[in-house]
């Protein structure tokens, strides 16, 4: 059986942008991590509490990101859901700096345990759209597994795609844009 040319060129491009959602995610994910520290650290410090908290707090969204949007892409459509994913973590992200500036004045360090106020600032803070752009990942690996028997490479190949993408992210934040908005 022949398949039209179109076919496969509009499957190499749905492909394309598919594997460029995932590693976007990725990159977002750690500007996100990397940006919010340095809205954290001037009300807690930037000790390592401060540190293992706000990782921490991405590393549980993710997580959970994974496996709630794993779930629902087994049971929903994946197309609709990564577009709900991505539309909604965009917005999440447009509203954070309003929202971080409400979260750090409200969640006073002088009133609350240190601990308890970097995990909760950092929960309020990243914790919504990390949790959205770890779904990412799960429902690309519903949208191009293909067949069983090719699933280990394929999810192999979307987390490292992931990862790339938030290697990017970090040296992209660290080097280019935090140097850029810090007055010298």
């Amino acid at each position: 059986m022949r398949t039209r040319p179109g076919v496969i060129e509009g499957n190499r491009l749905r492909s394309s942008l598919l594997l460029l959602n995932v590693i976007v995610a990725g990159a977002v994910v750690m500007v996100l991590e990397l940006t919010g520290s340095r809205v954290i650290t001037p009300i807690y410090g930037s000790s390592v509490m401060t540190w293992g908290g706000l990782i921490g707090v991405v590393l549980t969204s993710l997580s959970l990101g994974y496996a709630v949007s794993g779930a629902l892409a087994d049971r929903t459509s994946p197309r609709t859901l990564l577009k709900l994913l991505i539309i909604s973590a965009s917005i999440y992200i447009l509203v954070t700096p309003t929202l971080s500036a409400i979260v750090l004045r409200e969640l006073d360090p002088m009133l609350i345990d240190e601990r308890l106020g970097v995990v909760l600032s950092s929960l309020m803070v990243l914790g919504p759209s990390t949790f959205l752009l770890g779904g990412v990942t799960p429902v690309a690996l519903k949208l191009r597994a293909s067949e069983l028997s090719s699933i280990g490479k394929v999810s192999g190949n979307l987390y490292a795609y992931s990862t790339l993408g938030s290697i990017a992210g970090t040296f992209l934040t660290t080097f280019v844009l935090i140097p850029c908005s810090t007055p010298t």
